[in-house]
Parts: structure tokens; C-alpha cells; sequence
């Protein structure tokens, strides 16, 4: 009888043995600095830029919204921009990279506005902009497709601080690596890069540097929206 319980017993830690072995362990998170992986781009001139707004870890959604939406993409700031770990040959673009951009879409050889910032007529712009969401909606002949997703920040020409949410399906804003420098009114900063629309009967207009930092050098808190960018 007392062989028969030993044997019993031996059996059962066999079985419990080889079932904790044959557990799968849990899958680990994906880390917040793996390479993120880049998919919808498209070539513009002597660039390739992604077509669509960064939608990854980190950023919020406009308002504060907790649902995500691919289309949009999320708006972030220059200290999350600037963390995102990307594939050999990528980067966040610099105000070179979108002046190229400008270039290629021929709106470098129009006049400026009182800031300095290249005024682009309805046709070129429009090259530019995606062909849905927009008050005035684009051709996006170009492929670069950008989403009117707005910002928060105060306005384009002082986006250092998130003082709230604006300008959705009227303005394109992206963050860029350049710094900004602003002699007169004592700025020194990241610039941003703008697409906006006037209003829906006016020309379209584009503004292509804005400060997102503010005078004493600190990283600013205003979001836009991130794209990518690499040379051919």
C-alpha cells in the first residue's frame, strides 16, 4: 500500500514538472527606444518623406481625445520628436529639408511675408496638401499628403507653450530639428514647419519657420505633428 501512495505521488510531480515547462512565457513589450519601422513614403524631389503622420508611442491626440486615429497621427513635442529612434538613413527633417520641399514645389521663388516666411499660391500648395479633410482640400500631386491635424501651442508665430488645442482642417504643423534664431525679439529656439489656409476664400498661404521654444532656451511644450524624412 505505502508503494503504491510513493508511486501516486512521484507521478504527480512528473506531470506538475512537465506542465510548468511547457508553459510559454510571456511575450516582453516592445521597448520604448526600438527602431519604429517605416512603411508609406514617397519621393519628392532628391528626398523620400513619409506620407503619413507619426502615430507611435508617446504624443497625445488632439483635445486630449483617448481614442487614436491612424489618419491624423498624434502631436508631439520637440523633446518626444527628437527621442524617436529611427531606421539607418532616416531623420527628422530640418528647415533645409522642408525649404527643399518648398523648392521642388517651386514656391522658393515666390515673395515673403513680413516674418520671412515663403507665401506659396493656391496651386502650388495645394500639391502638397491630401485631398480630404481640408476647409479647401489639396490635389496632393506631390504624394506628400499632409493632414490639416492642427496644433497646441498659441499661434505660429509664438509655439512655445500648449495653451490649447487650434487650427484643425486648416493648418499642417510639423516639427523640425533646426534651431531658430530671432535676434529682434530675443528668441532662440526649434522651428516648426506650417501649412494654413486664410479661410476658405482667401489664397492659401504656407509659413515655413516658426519658434517652438522659448527665449530662455527651454524645450517648449507646444505639439504638431511629425514626419520623416531621408536624402535618396
Amino acid at each position: 500500500m505505502k508503494q503504491n501512495l510513493l508511486l501516486l505521488l512521484l507521478a504527480a510531480a512528473l506531470f506538475t514538472s512537465c506542465k510548468k515547462s511547457s508553459t510559454n512565457p510571456t511575450t516582453p513589450k516592445t521597448p520604448s527606444n526600438t527602431v519604429i519601422k517605416i512603411t508609406d513614403s514617397v519621393k519628392i524631389g532628391n528626398l523620400t518623406w513619409t506620407t503619413v503622420n507619426y502615430n507611435g508611442t508617446g504624443g497625445v491626440n488632439y483635445n486630449n481625445s483617448t481614442t487614436d486615429n491612424s489618419t491624423w497621427g498624434k502631436l508631439y513635442t520637440v523633446a518626444e520628436a527628437t527621442a524617436i529612434k529611427l531606421p539607418k538613413g532616416w531623420r527628422l527633417p530640418t528647415t533645409a529639408d522642408f525649404n527643399n520641399l518648398l523648392h521642388t514645389m517651386d514656391i522658393t521663388s515666390n515673395a515673403k511675408d513680413a516674418q520671412g516666411n515663403y507665401l506659396g499660391g493656391k496651386d502650388q500648395v495645394t500639391k502638397l496638401t491630401s485631398q480630404t479633410l481640408w476647409i479647401v482640400n489639396g490635389t496632393n500631386s506631390s504624394g506628400f499628403n499632409a493632414i490639416p491635424a492642427g496644433f497646441d501651442g498659441d499661434n505660429y508665430n509664438n509655439f512655445s507653450e500648449a495653451t490649447g488645442y487650434s487650427s484643425k482642417y486648416v493648418t499642417a504643423a510639423f516639427i523640425t530639428s533646426s534651431m531658430f534664431t530671432d535676434a529682434t525679439n530675443n528668441h532662440a529656439g526649434h522651428a516648426d514647419f506650417f501649412i494654413y489656409q486664410n479661410n476658405s476664400s482667401s489664397p492659401i498661404s504656407i509659413v515655413a519657420v516658426i519658434t517652438s521654444i522659448d527665449s530662455n532656451g527651454t524645450l517648449g511644450t507646444g505639439r504638431a505633428s511629425i514626419r520623416f524624412v531621408r536624402d535618396n
